[in-house]
């Protein structure tokens, strides 16, 4: 089979493949694939605008529809009502959605050597990149 050129089709059907494999974990969770990154957002220690802006430039969504991401946690009882920070119970479920999530990574990328992902990594960040650019 030959090696197919990189092109927008073949990282869509990658990211959508990885993403299908979590979202399948996403549910044992109590979590939306939106929710999980809002929550990995304040796992890292950004307060609520960071948030929201996290999910509206990496999602592509409105503010609006990030901002009721964020707003989501508090009433599951995963973050503070001002959503700036992880309730005990919000930090249980983003360590096990941390833990599921490197399973995957594990599994996913075994076999491919350290080399490969870090080209794959420098040029899917350039075409971010750029991508981000023209839209902004």
């Amino acid at each position: 089979m030959p090696v197919p050129t990189l092109n927008g089709q073949i990282i869509g059907r990658a990211h959508q493949a990885t993403r299908a494999v979590l979202e399948s974990r996403l549910p044992a969770l109590g979590l939306t694939f939106r929710q999980s990154l809002a929550l990995n957002a304040l796992a890292s220690g950004k307060d609520r605008e960071q948030v929201i802006d996290q999910l509206a430039g990496g999602l592509k969504i409105d503010r609006a529809e990030a901002s009721a991401v964020a707003d989501s946690l508090p009433a599951q009882g995963l973050a503070d009502p001002s959503v700036s920070a992880l309730t005990d119970a919000g930090r249980d479920v983003q360590a096990k959605l941390a833990a599921e999530t490197a399973q995957i990574i594990d599994r996913l990328y075994s076999g491919i050597a350290p080399e490969d992902l870090a080209v794959a990594a420098r040029v899917l960040t350039t075409i971010t990149d750029r991508a981000n650019a023209e839209l902004s």
